[in-house]
């Protein structure tokens, strides 16, 4: 069910059973969610832009910027392995 909050935003809110429900999560949040589990699974960051109608992958680089420096971390952790096991 959706509903308008207090402050105007729109709240999904889902009843799993009467005695268990999810959090009340805003629809951003989700959207939020959404484009970091992407990047995370290493979906292109244009691909990923699109997805959020985003005009320039600018955009999502600025706003997902903590999701690509972790990547960053582990390619470098990745080709270290990669440079240790070939040597």
């Amino acid at each position: 069910m959706l509903e308008a909050d207090s402050i105007g935003m729109t709240t999904l809110r889902c009843e799993l059973s009467a005695t268990r429900s999810l959090p009340h999560a805003r629809l951003h949040d989700l959207r939020h969610v959404h484009a970091t589990t992407l990047l995370l699974a290493g979906v292109p960051v244009h691909v990923v832009a699109a997805r959020l109608g985003h005009a320039d992958p600018s955009i999502t680089l600025r706003v997902y910027a903590h999701v690509i420096s972790d990547q960053l971390t582990e390619a470098t952790d990745i080709f270290a392995r990669t440079v240790a096991a070939t040597s």
